[in-house]
């Protein structure tokens, strides 16, 4: 098996592996620096996918910045921030359950990271920029004012062409309301302390290609990414680089950095990108970090030897076997040679059955004190809300007082921005 030592650990800790406490300080850089310069390499949002573990495999691979999956604002600004002593931050949502007994209520965590010790540390090895979804500029700003502290810019989700997303006129619906999508853009930038940054899809007629690009640069965003397809193309379609070429070549000089996004796998090829396109600033890569979050790293790490890394981090971080399912299938699901181990990941239950499905031992020293020590990701409280928000009224004056990790929340599978399956979710 490959080893481990290709993938830059030292970022975070300078140890063989994650510091538990998040202590860990990176070299200090400005918030949202990924930005600048030519030929950064970014690990982009995917759903239920760029999770904790997930981000951080991807910074300790060479990722220049870790996106998170997309969050929506309205359920952004229903959620509790708790602190773990481990030093994760988990934003947690509590409703009521209704195929629960009436007086339950269930924890969901809508988004964990790493604690930040200042406004320029880099506990997870690397800028994580939050990706929103909203459609009104006043409940965009409280969200993203409501994780402020805990992240280093925000991204505003301007291409997911699901329906989910168009009929809550978020996503690529911004594509057709420019203006709203600006004011959303404005208001973000002129009342956060971080940078923020927009993702978005090509439109079919040029002018106004043209119009909502020159647009976007005035609201005082820092960047925008470009996913170089039409709304409704799927990743079968090939991304439109000559058309991309030919928007920038048209806009040059443009004022602020465009980064490309579309079927880039590694970081091999987001140099061979880079060169064709010479106007566009930095790669961002999504299904190829889905396929193998080591992508980033000049040698990657082997397929499996990538995901046991990964079902590592998210013991170490509490993820939930949710996610690490979900991961996994969509991770291996499209690929001929894996078959036998995908259909094993679909039947498994537990994640010491995803595991061993990866060819480990699940008696490991290693592997039993990670599984040992692993929060259980699902609590129920009884109770009623007004009653809980009592109880949390006075846990408020004790600091040290915490609730363990929730569990993510249950989703109908459908497709994502590039075309794949994806979780269909009220936080994402």
């Amino acid at each position: 098996k490959a080893t481990v030592s290709v993938l830059n650990w030292d970022r975070m800790s300078g140890a063989p592996e994650p510091a538990p406490s998040g202590d860990a300080a990176a070299a200090p850089r400005a918030p949202g620096a990924w930005y600048d310069g030519h030929g950064k390499v970014v690990c982009g949002p995917m759903v239920r996918v760029s999770t904790l573990g997930f981000r951080l495999l991807a910074a300790k691979s060479g990722a220049e910045a870790l996106f998170s999956e997309e969050l929506i604002a309205q359920k952004l600004v229903k959620t509790e921030r708790h602190v773990t002593p481990e030093g994760v931050v988990e934003y947690v949502l509590v409703e009521q359950y209704g195929k629960l007994k009436k007086r339950q209520l269930l924890k969901t965590l809508i988004f964990s990271c790493l604690e930040k010790k200042s406004r320029d540390h880099l506990p997870e090895g690397a800028p994580v920029v939050l990706q929103l979804g909203a459609n009104d500029p006043d409940t965009a700003l409280a969200a993203a004012q409501h994780l402020e502290q805990d992240v280093d810019a925000i991204d505003l989700n301007m291409g997911c062409p699901k329906q989910f997303s168009i009929k809550g006129g978020m996503g690529a619906a911004l594509l057709s309301t420019p203006d709203k999508a600006c004011a959303i853009l404005r208001k973000l930038a002129a009342n956060l302390s971080i940078p923020v940054t927009a993702k978005i899809r090509m439109l079919e007629d040029k002018d106004a290609m043209l119009s909502l690009m020159k647009s976007l640069s005035t609201t005082g965003i820092k960047a925008i990414t470009v996913h170089a397809r039409f709304r409704d193309s799927r990743y079968t379609v090939a991304p439109m680089k000559g058309y991309l070429n030919e928007i920038l070549d048209a806009l040059h000089p443009f004022p602020i950095p465009v980064f490309f996004n579309g079927n880039v796998w590694d970081r091999a090829a987001a140099k061979e990108v880079l060169a064709e396109l010479p106007r566009v600033s930095g790669i961002m890569i999504c299904r190829g970090a889905l396929y193998n979050p080591t992508c980033f790293a000049d040698v990657p790490l082997q397929k499996t030897d990538a995901f046991s890394e990964l079902i590592k981090l998210h013991l170490r971080y509490r993820g939930g076997i949710r996610e690490v399912k979900y991961t996994l299938t969509r991770s291996f699901q499209d690929f001929k040679e894996y078959k036998k181990m995908f259909d094993l990941f679909h039947a498994g239950k537990t994640i010491p059955a995803m595991w061993a499905a990866l060819g480990n031992d699940v008696d490991g020293a290693e592997f039993a004190a990670l599984m040992a020590a692993h929060g259980d990701p699902i609590q129920m409280v009884t109770g009623t809300i007004e009653e809980y928000m009592q109880q949390r009224a006075g846990q408020a004056a004790d600091p040290a007082s915490h609730e363990p990790s929730m569990k993510r929340p249950a989703a109908e599978v459908v497709e994502d921005e590039e075309g794949g399956k994806r979780a269909k979710t009220e936080s994402a």
